[in-house]
């Protein structure tokens, strides 16, 4: 009986022993870059990553299946974004750990100087041309935002951001002279991302196709919405009559030339924003 049993335990040894965990096909790479893990187990439910750099909370990596059929790591941005370093991705089957722990290097992101500068510049030029498709002076960008149309409310808002007179906007942020919402900016960061992620390039295109549409062809004239509310009012009866609250100005579209510039001009706006957002959604982690 027990010679009968050798076998069997050799045989089970074998098949431990030539059982491969996981592994990269590649030990390092640029974040974005898909990354094949190899030897998988065939009954693998659901693939999750845990990514650990040295001194810093534990992150995810998204896994995406290529067209191959091979899984693969979406390699994620470093925390030292410039310089990249090594971490360690654990594997999990929902909960149950895949082997142990595998090495990987995650490359820096390329420097790329005076990027955001430009975009600042480039964004200057399309609140301008935001407002000339709107049949409105640049000027009045400068106002309470009530007082604008409510297709330039985004607009504005935006100005507000990248206005470079301001110590709480972008570009002093970016200069070392101030910060935005409280927070500093690392100006090489801020280049680096914005050029790996390909901003520039998407935001050129927009402003000029915003100039290619130039304003509306026709004169455009605008009518207050709001509503009535009680002068005074605080508490209890107020016998005080209403006054009037503007709320925003609506364009009126009063010709069909002026109809169709419109209609452009939304259709252009909502193609660039589906654009971004789907940007965002395939690179972030």
């Amino acid at each position: 009986m027990r010679l009968l049993i050798v076998p069997v335990v050799l045989a089970v040894l074998a098949s431990a022993a030539s059982a491969q965990s996981p592994a990269f096909r590649q030990s390092d790479g640029l974040p974005l870059s898909r990354v094949i893990i190899d030897d998988l187990p065939a009954s693998l439910d659901s693939l999750r990553l845990d990514v650990a750099a040295p001194n810093e909370p534990v992150f995810d990596a998204r896994v995406e299946r290529l067209s191959s059929g091979d899984l693969a790591m979406v390699v994620p941005i470093h925390p030292d974004v410039l310089a990249g370093g090594d971490v360690m991705v654990s594997l999990f089957d929902r909960d149950e750990p895949l082997g142990d722990p595998l090495p990987f290097r995650i490359l820096g992101v390329p420097e790329a100087p005076g990027t955001m500068r430009r975009i600042t510049q480039t964004v200057e030029r399309g609140h301008a041309a935001m407002a000339r498709a709107s049949g409105m002076p640049a000027e009045r960008l400068n106002g309470p935002i009530e007082s604008l149309p409510v297709q330039l409310w985004s607009t504005a808002a935006t100005r507000e951001v990248f206005r470079d007179d301001a110590p709480t906007a972008l570009p002093a942020a970016l200069a070392g002279t101030g910060a935005v919402n409280g927070e500093t900016v690392d100006p090489a960061i801020s280049d680096a991302l914005a050029a790996f992620f390909d901003l520039e390039s998407e935001i050129d295109a927009y402003v000029a196709r915003l100039e290619a549409i130039g304003a509306p062809p026709d004169p455009v004239t605008t009518t207050p919405v709001g509503e009535f509310v009680p002068r005074g009012a605080s508490g209890g009866p107020d016998p005080s009559p209403l006054v009037w609250r503007t709320l925003y100005d609506r364009v009126d579209i009063t010709t069909a030339a002026n109809l169709s510039h419109f209609m452009r001009l939304a259709e252009e706006n909502r193609q660039t924003a589906n654009s971004l957002l789907l940007k965002w959604a395939s690179t972030a982690n």
